[in-house]
């Protein structure tokens, strides 16, 4: 088994834009990190991997009803 993400993701990424079967949790151009989706990401990320980002997928939902993802790259 992969990589989990444990924390709530929100609707809407960092920058205000829908966050639908993905999601990046990485650092920015502008040195925080964000939860950003693709196009977010595009935007304003600096890439995948140690000190940069992980990639989420939507991968269900678990027994508390909440949904889980899964780390798909990074």
């Amino acid at each position: 088994m992969g990589k989990i993400w444990y924390g709530d993701v929100n609707n809407i990424d960092d920058y205000g834009r829908a966050i639908d079967n993905v999601f990046i949790d990485g650092r920015t151009k502008h040195g925080p990190w964000a939860i950003m989706n693709p196009t977010s990401f595009e935007m304003y990320g600096v890439g995948l991997g140690l000190g940069k980002g992980q990639k989420y997928q939507r991968s269900g939902v678990g027994v508390d009803g909440k949904v889980t993802w899964s780390k798909v790259a990074g």
